[in-house]
């Protein structure tokens, strides 16, 4: 299963970034991301804000594992959509199916 904390590691491992780094950079004691990932413990949101701009993520894509941008798109392309068009996209939506 996909957690939040399966994505802020990977949000950790593209930047290249240690834990150590990234937490320091954030402004967090040394071990914060250490506690986080690894002993499971809870971020503040201001806090998760902090960790997320320093690896170039946002909080979004960290918690439900997409990028405003992506939604912002999408919600574009939505609002010019033909009224069938939009019908069509409802009905996939409200079918609950997810990519394996």
């Amino acid at each position: 299963m996909d957690t939040w904390r399966d994505r802020l590691k990977t949000a950790l491992q593209k930047s290249g970034k240690s834990m150590r780094a990234a937490s320091l950079d954030a402004g967090k004691a040394h071990g914060y991301l250490n506690s986080i990932l690894n002993e499971g413990k809870d971020p503040t949101i201001s806090n998760l804000e902090d960790v997320c701009r320093v690896l170039g993520v946002s909080v979004a894509e960290v918690l439900y594992g997409y990028a405003v941008d992506d939604l912002a798109e999408f919600l574009e392309l939505l609002k010019k959509a033909t009224p069938r068009n939009k019908r069509l996209a409802r009905e996939i939506l409200d079918s609950g199916e997810k990519e394996p």
